[in-house]
């Protein structure tokens, strides 16, 4: 039997497809600060990801965000929770194999990685942002050409 044409299909996030997204990003670099099981994404020395690589239970990825928007995300989905081992109010835990899809959890490693270059020097922004303007747009157009 077909399936419903009209029956959304789940695309879910592992640690595999984290790390890929991830260090598609400019500029990113990955380091094992904290031993060979956690994986952490840099952009500018600064941590904006981060995972275990081997999970004890469910898996998920640290990501930061606005103080705001942690608290929305956390009340309107179940695989979204205050960072573990985390300032709470500024990173959440998001878990793969979750409520959280592919795309959402996409756009939440970009807000984190958005968050932290904001923070950099002025400096440093300036030569970032364009960056990630020209990466986005990349892959926006890979999305239209694949559909």
């Amino acid at each position: 039997m077909l399936p419903d044409l009209k029956t959304k299909i789940a695309v879910l996030m592992n640690i595999e497809s984290f790390r890929t997204y991830g260090l598609s990003l400019p500029d990113t670099e990955e380091k094992l600060p904290f031993g060979p099981d956690t994986l952490v994404l840099y952009v500018g020395g600064k941590m904006f990801a981060l995972t275990s690589l081997t999970p004890k239970g469910q898996g998920f990825a640290n990501l930061k965000h606005d103080v705001e928007d942690s608290v929305l995300l956390r009340d309107h989905y179940h695989g979204i929770t205050p960072g573990y081992h985390m300032h709470k109010k500024m990173w959440n835990s998001v878990y793969y194999d979750s409520d959280v899809e592919d795309t959402l959890f996409k756009k939440l490693i970009c807000d984190s990685y958005l968050a932290v270059i904001m923070t950099l020097k002025k400096s440093e922004q300036k030569r970032l942002l364009p960056l990630f303007e020209a990466w986005q747009s990349a892959q926006e157009a890979q999305n239209e050409y694949t559909l």
